[in-house]
C-alpha cells in the first residue's frame, strides 16, 4: 500500500470512529503538540496497524492529520490550518520557538484572525501570510518582523512598534496604525485603503506602488519615505509632513493636503488633480510634469518650487506665497485640446479666461481702451470734485476708477494703484491738498512713461516743486488745469483735461508709427478740422 493511500485509509478509519465530520480545530493536549509514532505507518503495515495507531495515540486528530499532511508528498484537500487558540498560545510562549515552529512547518497556514496579541513581543516574528485580521496588536513589539503577504485588514496596530518590519504585498485596508512606529518598514505594494494612519511616524519608509487611497494620514510624518507610484487618491493628509519625500508618479487625486509639508519633495509626474492644497508648502519641491488640473492652491508656498511643464487647467490660485524656481511651459489647456503654455503661474487663470471667455475678452478691450484712473483725496469738499469728474466721464464713455490716497498707509495699497495705472488709457490726479499723491505720481510715470497724467489744481493752491521736478524729466506729466471751482471742472472737463490726455496719446502712437507729430501740432491739427467742419456747415445753410 503506497503512503498516500494509507493516508487516505486512516482518515476513513478517522471518519468512522468518530461518526461526524473530522474537526481539524481541535485543542492541542496539554497546550502542546504530541508526534505519532510513525513507524506505525510504513508502507508494508496492514490495515490493523492503522487501527493499533489509532488506539495507541493520545494524539488530538489535528496533529494524526498534520503529521500526515506533512509525511506525504500530494496535497490533501482539507483544512490544515492549526486552532487559532493553539497558534496564538504558542506564539507567546516565545518568538524562538515560533519561528523554529514555522521553518519546520512551512506549509501550515498561520491563523491568528481576531487574536489578542496586544502588547506581546513579537520582535523578528515569521508570520508571513499569516491571518492576522481583526487582530489586537496594540503597543505590541513587531520590530523586524517578517509580515510578507500577510492579511492584517482590520487590524488594531496602535501604539505598535514595526520599525524595520517587512509588510510587503501585505493586505492592511482599514486596519488601524494610530501612533504605530513604522521607521523604515517595508510596505511596498501593500494594500493600505481606509487604514488610520493618523500620527504615524513612517520617516523613510518603502511605500512604493502602495495602495493608500482613502487613507487617514494626518499629522503623519512620512519624511524621506519612498512612495513612486503609490496610489494615495482621496487619502487625507492634514498637516503632514512629507519633506524630501519622493512621491514620483504617485496619485494624489482628490486628496487634502491642507497644511501639508512638502518641502524638498518629489512629486515629478505626480498627479494632484483637483486636491487641495490650502496653506501646503511645496517650497524647494519638484513639481516638474506634475498634474496640477482643477487643484486649490490657497495662500500656497511655491518658493523655489520647480513647475515646469506642470498641467495648471482649471488650477484656482490664490495669495500665492513665495516665487517659483522655475514656472515655463505651464500647460493651461484640458488634455483633450491642443496644448497652450504660459511661463508664468499666477497669470495662467487670467490668459486661459482671456482666449476662452468673449465677456472677459471684452471687460480687458474696455478697461484697456477706455479706463482713466482718478487720484485724490476723499476729503467732503474733495469728492464732490471727483464725482462730478467720474459722472461727466461717464458722458464720454470712458470707465472712471477712482483711488482714494486718504487711507494708504502700507505699500500693497501703493502697487494696487501703480497695477491700475498700468490698466488705464490715462490719469487725472487731483493734487489739491493731497500731498501723497504728488508723491506717488513721480513712481507712475517712472514705471509708466507711456500714460499721459492730467493733474487738476484748485486755484487757491499753489504748485508744487516736485511736479515741476517730474514735468522737466517725463512729458507724460501734461501741463496742470487750475480751475476755481467743480462747475468750472465740469464745464471745462473735455476742453482742459481730455484733449490734452487723447492728444499726448495720439502722439505717442504717430512716433511709434513714424510721423513724429508733437502733442501740439496734433492738437492744431484738429482745431483746424472743428473749423473746417463749421465753415462747411454754414456754407450748407
Amino acid at each position: 500500500m503506497k503512503i498516500h493511500k494509507l493516508i487516505l485509509t486512516f482518515l476513513k478509519k478517522l471518519w468512522e470512529r468518530e461518526d461526524k465530520e473530522i474537526n481539524i480545530n481541535d485543542t492541542l493536549v496539554d497546550n502542546k503538540p504530541l508526534l505519532v509514532d510513525m513507524s506505525m505507518l510504513q508502507e508494508s503495515d496492514e490495515e490493523d496497524r492503522i487501527n493499533n495507531a489509532i488506539r495507541a495515540s493520545k494524539t488530538p486528530l489535528r496533529d494524526t492529520l498534520q503529521l500526515l499532511w506533512e509525511s506525504d508528498e500530494k496535497e490533501i484537500k482539507m483544512n490544515t490550518t492549526w486552532t487559532n487558540e493553539s497558534q496564538c498560545k504558542l506564539i507567546l510562549d516565545g518568538v524562538e520557538g515560533w519561528n523554529n515552529w514555522r521553518r519546520k512547518n512551512p506549509k501550515v497556514k498561520v491563523n491568528l484572525e481576531g487574536a489578542d496579541l496586544r502588547g506581546a513581543n513579537l520582535e523578528g516574528a515569521e508570520l508571513g501570510k499569516a491571518k492576522l485580521s481583526r487582530a489586537c496588536l496594540r503597543g505590541a513589539n513587531l520590530r523586524e518582523a517578517k509580515l510578507g503577504e500577510a492579511d492584517l485588514g482590520e487590524a488594531d496596530l496602535s501604539d505598535a512598534n514595526l520599525q524595520r518590519a517587512w509588510v510587503q504585498k501585505g493586505s492592511l485596508h482599514n486596519a488601524k496604525f494610530y501612533r504605530a512606529n513604522l521607521n523604515e518598514a517595508n510596505l511596498s505594494g501593500s494594500i493600505i485603503t481606509g487604514a488610520d494612519l493618523r500620527n504615524t511616524n513612517l520617516r523613510d519608509a518603502d511605500l512604493r506602488d502602495a495602495d493608500l487611497s482613502d487613507a487617514s494620514c494626518s499629522d503623519a510624518d512620512l519624511s524621506g519615505a519612498l512612495l513612486t507610484g503609490a496610489d494615495l487618491s482621496r487619502a487625507a493628509l492634514y498637516e503632514a509632513n512629507l519633506r524630501k519625500a519622493n512621491f514620483y508618479g504617485a496619485d494624489l487625486s482628490n486628496a487634502s493636503l491642507a497644511g501639508a509639508c512638502f518641502i524638498e519633495a518629489n512629486l515629478h509626474e505626480a498627479n494632484l488633480h483637483e486636491t487641495n492644497c490650502y496653506r501646503t508648502d511645496f517650497s524647494y519641491a519638484n513639481l516638474t510634469s506634475a498634474n496640477l488640473q482643477n487643484a486649490v492652491l490657497v495662500e500656497t508656498n511655491l518658493e523655489q518650487a520647480i513647475l515646469t511643464n506642470s498641467k495648471i487647467y482649471g488650477l484656482s490660485a490664490w495669495a500665492l506665497k513665495g516665487a517659483p524656481k522655475a514656472q515655463s511651459s505651464l500647460i493651461i489647456t484640458p488634455n483633450e485640446e491642443a496644448a497652450i503654455t504660459v511661463d508664468d503661474l499666477k497669470l495662467a487663470q487670467f490668459i486661459y479666461m482671456l482666449l476662452n471667455n468673449e465677456n472677459v475678452r471684452n471687460v480687458i478691450d474696455t478697461i484697456t481702451s477706455k479706463a482713466v484712473l482718478i487720484l485724490g483725496r476723499f476729503t467732503p469738499d474733495r469728492k464732490n470734485v471727483l464725482d462730478l469728474i467720474r459722472q461727466e466721464l461717464n458722458k464720454y464713455n470712458y470707465v472712471p476708477i477712482l483711488f482714494d490716497f486718504a487711507n494708504t498707509q502700507n505699500q500693497t495699497l501703493l502697487e494696487t494703484v501703480l497695477t491700475l495705472a498700468g490698466m488705464s488709457r490715462f490719469i487725472i490726479a487731483d493734487v489739491t491738498d493731497a500731498t501723497m499723491v504728488r508723491e506717488e505720481l513721480r513712481s507712475i510715470v517712472e514705471k509708466y512713461p507711456s500714460k499721459p497724467i492730467q493733474p487738476i489744481l484748485l486755484h487757491t493752491e499753489k504748485e508744487y516743486v516736485t511736479l515741476l521736478e517730474i514735468s522737466i524729466g517725463f512729458k507724460s506729466l501734461l501741463k496742470i488745469y487750475t480751475y476755481k471751482d467743480q462747475d468750472e471742472v465740469v464745464s471745462n472737463l473735455e476742453q482742459n483735461i481730455i484733449h490734452p490726455a487723447e492728444a499726448w496719446i495720439e502722439a505717442r502712437e504717430g512716433q511709434m508709427l513714424g510721423t513724429f507729430k508733437t502733442a501740439r501740432e496734433i492738437e492744431l491739427e484738429r482745431e483746424n478740422e472743428a473749423l473746417k467742419k463749421k465753415l462747411e456747415e454754414k456754407e450748407e445753410q
